[in-house]
Order: structure tokens, then sequence, then C-alpha cells
């Protein structure tokens, strides 16, 4: 379960232009942060300034829901083990994925679309409030 009270946690998926100046930036304020991509090189040249980065298994395809399933518990334990409150991703199958297998393992963790982060942060509405307040945090530091 995502800890109550405790400053929050981040799973960035997705480590191109925006992924990685977002996941740099949280560990600038102090945020403990997992970086994930499928991109050997991307999670290479972050690996240092990260809390933690990981090379993604890519999301099996519905027509493999077994396969699918078990990668899915994977990147759900992985993203538990980090205790981030929040996962960030792009990629709609991934989100999709993580957030049943984080529901089917009993944890809370929000997970949301990047554009989620930037409507809340131009102030349309959305269900993560913790990304509203990062994100507007992060885009008044004028980066």
């Amino acid at each position: 379960m995502a800890r109550k009270n405790a400053k929050p946690e981040f799973a960035v998926i997705g480590l191109g232009r925006f992924g990685a100046s977002l996941a740099l930036k949280l560990v600038e304020r102090g945020y403990t942060v997992l970086g994930i991509d499928t991109d050997r090189a991307l999670v290479q040249r972050l690996a240092d300034e990260l809390t933690r980065a990981d090379l993604a298994i890519v999301a099996a395809p519905v027509s493999h829901p077994s396969l699918s399933g078990t990668i899915g518990e994977k990147k759900a334990r992985d993203i538990a083990a980090t205790q981030a409150s929040l996962v960030v991703t792009g990629c709609p199958g991934c989100r999709m994925q993580i957030a049943d297998a984080l529901h089917h393992a009993g944890f809370d963790t929000g997970v949301v679309h990047t554009v989620q982060v930037i409507a809340e942060a131009l102030g349309a509405s959305s269900q993560a409030p913790e990304a509203r307040r990062e994100a507007k945090v992060l885009l008044s530091s004028g980066s």
C-alpha cells in the first residue's frame, strides 16, 4: 500500500524528453524516483541520477493475457517496492496493465498518463491531486 503521511515517491515510465525532464526535476526536488524505459541507452544514461532506473519489459498484447498478467505482476512488484504514490506513463497500454496489476495486488498507487499531469497543471479536472500539485511546482520553476 502507498504510505500515508509520507513524501510522495514516483515511478516515471518513459524516459524520453518529457519523462526524463520530469524524473530529473522530481529528483532535484528531493523525491524518490523510479525511471523505467524500454531503451537501454536512456536507462543507462539516467541510472546515476535517478533513485532507481530499470529497463522495462515491453507490455504483452491483450491477445496473450497470461503473459500480459505475468509482466504486469512483475511491474507491480517493482513499483510497489519503491513505495511510489504515483506512476506516470505516456503509454496507455502500460497504464491499464499497471493499474490493473497494482489493484489486484492490493496497492492503491495512482497510475496516470503524462497528459493528466499536464492537464492538472493547467487547471483541468483530474483524479490525481498529487500530480497537479507537483506539476504546478515543476511548471512554476520555468522548466
